[in-house]
């Protein structure tokens, strides 16, 4: 009774550490993958899935049925509140632990040796993004379903193994080295059942062969498989690996002289078994230098588990006591800069996305947006909006784009403005009744529907423009003058000397202006009576300031005077 009761009460204890530690990731918030994710899967149907988990089809745009299922079933319950998606996180986790006790003791090891294989696995800070953001849960279910195929395949039970190993392909494609590991079990501790290992390297090398010829099209997932590119990827997974700066450059020594300081170990099958399962689970991250994450070494972890548990089998248990009092307070020393880096910017995408939705209560339909920047990327924005404009077609530009102009004459955009001043997005809205004004100050807040074309991206209290730019303004009853704020540098000067600035409205000149000296400069013009109505700006500047393309002047405000009573000190 004993024995069963003690494994229980130490996988509690664990669990209930584990949930303590990680407390501050329901604090966080979706970053731009997982949004994605969400708003890409809610007009799925049951039967993409389906046919999805049952077709022999590999899916180059990285469709990935079996957590993509979990991000639809997720969106439709729970929409985007953040906390259910961490405890999904941490119950697969959990689980997980769970099998690979399982695992540990089905290979006759001590109890002391799997209680330490299963704390190096549940602890360990490499894997941190894992258990905080819920875009990782496909490497949760690849490493629950090669948990379950391997422990099947312990248990005689192939066919389960078999559908198992299938899940965890569906899950995420590094599953695909899973058959090598198997057959190092049946080499080094099984009964050699080659025979059943087949239908499992047929699927390996069908998905294999089509991984390689995708890897050669689809760009961030090229395999790299010249020397300088995978010692990149074995000193960044070795540094996260052994929780250590340097490269882990200090960690890699102890990797060669531990054959001579435990000369048994060599001798361990169970020690070769957990460590080939190690490296072949690895091995195609090592080739994907493009994309280093530190997550990906969650599945691997499985076999560099068992390893440890088994070199453990060969020590005191004073010396493990040891080991895990220095190690899990490094671990939990290392989580404590992870989750303040973490939850560095949560709340921002949090109150970002509140922003969009707020835009879209209030002005259901505006589809169209302008991103300037924000905590969120463009696309993460644009997903966002799609979330919360269903099964309607988002518009989405960003401003640094070389043509935003689709979204700009649209009659109803909004203009994704973030004040990083204030954490909080400040949309700009433009309705199909919305009215030119008079004067602009360049600002977050500014009309930039009334720029036209010959404008440089906004560069806060003033925009550059090419040496042609255009505007559009209203010009009120009663108009008196026009006025230009400039904003000329030092450097303009040095290389320009002197600029000429030229006006004209609706093709007439309005006259021009020489700069010759820096500073923030006002100039005014007077203009004759005329009718109240739109007005064309033109802006002609010369000579052009010479850079990577030619620029004409930083204007600061423009606009008819007298300015409007909210404009005036």
């Amino acid at each position: 009774m004993r024995s069963r009761v003690l494994p229980i009460v130490l996988l509690l204890l664990v669990a209930g550490l584990f949930l303590v530690a990680n407390r501050g990731a329901y604090k966080s918030y979706f970053t731009d993958d997982e949004i994605d994710n969400i708003a890409l899967t809610r007009n799925m149907v049951n039967s993409d899935f389906i046919l999805a988990f049952l077709s022999p089809r590999f899916y180059p745009s990285n469709f990935r049925p079996a957590c993509h299922l979990c991000f639809r079933i997720m969106g439709s319950s729970v929409g985007l509140n953040y906390p259910p998606y961490v405890a999904l996180l941490h119950i697969l986790h959990l689980f997980n632990v769970a099998i690979l006790w399982l695992i540990l003791r089905r290979l006759s090891l001590p109890f002391w040796a799997s209680v330490a294989g299963t704390l190096f696995f549940v602890f360990h800070m490499a894997v941190f993004d894992v258990y905080w953001k819920p875009m990782y849960v496909c490497d949760l279910l690849c490493g629950t379903f090669c948990l379950l195929a391997l422990l099947f395949w312990m248990e005689d039970r192939w066919l389960l193994s078999l559908v198992s190993f299938w899940l965890a392909y569906r899950s995420k494609e590094m599953a695909v080295m899973l058959p090598i590991a198997l057959a190092a079990y049946e080499m080094l501790i099984g009964n050699r059942r080659w025979l059943r290992l087949a239908p499992f390297f047929a699927i390996s090398l069908w998905f294999g062969i089509h991984g390689l010829m995708a890897t050669t099209s689809h760009e961030g997932y090229w395999f790299h498989c010249n020397l300088p590119d995978i010692w990149k990827s074995v000193m960044f997974y070795s540094s996260r690996l052994a929780v250590l700066p340097y490269n882990g450059l200090i960690f890699l020594p102890f990797l060669f002289l531990l054959p001579l300081l435990c000369p048994p170990l060599v001798r361990d099958r169970t020690v070769w078994f957990g460590a080939i399962a190690f490296f072949v689970l690895l091995a195609p991250m090592l080739l994907l230098t493009d994309r280093l994450f530190a997550a990906y070494l969650y599945v691997p972890l499985i076999g560099l588990s068992i390893a440890i548990a088994a070199a453990a089998a060969r020590q005191p248990v004073a010396a493990i006591a040891i080991a895990f009092a220095l190690w899990i307070p490094w671990n939990y020393a290392n989580l404590r800069w992870l989750r303040r880096e973490a939850l560095s910017q949560a709340d921002d995408r949090r109150a970002y996305v509140a922003g969009i939705a707020d835009v879209a209560r209030i002005h259901p339909e505006i589809t169209t947006f302008l991103y300037r920047a924000g905590p969120l990327t463009d696309w993460g924005a644009r997903s966002a909006a799609e979330w919360f404009h269903p099964g309607s077609t988002i518009k989405l530009a960003y401003e640094g784009n070389p043509d935003p102009a689709a979204v700009l004459q649209s009659p109803a955009f909004a203009v994704l403005e973030w004040n990083t001043i204030k954490h909080r997005l400040e949309p700009v809205v433009r309705m199909p009744a919305t009215r030119d004004v008079s004067y602009i100050e360049i600002s977050q807040h500014m009309p930039v529907w009334q720029l036209g074309e010959g404008w440089v991206t906004n560069e806060g209290a003033f925009r550059w423009t090419h040496p042609h730019a255009t505007a559009h303004l209203y010009r009120p009853s009663g108009a008196s003058g026009f006025e230009m704020i400039v904003n000329v540098s030092p450097e303009y000067i040095g290389k320009v000397h002197t600029s000429h600035v030229a006006l004209s409205l609706n093709g007439q000149s309005i006259g021009s202006a020489d700069f010759d000296h820096s500073g923030w400069q006002t100039v005014h013009w007077k203009l004759e009576n005329a009718p109240a109505g739109p007005a064309e700006l033109i802006v002609n500047t010369s000579p052009a300031y010479p850079g990577r393309e030619p620029l004409g002047i930083a204007i600061c405000a423009f606009g008819f005077l007298p300015k409007p009573e909210a404009l005036k000190e």
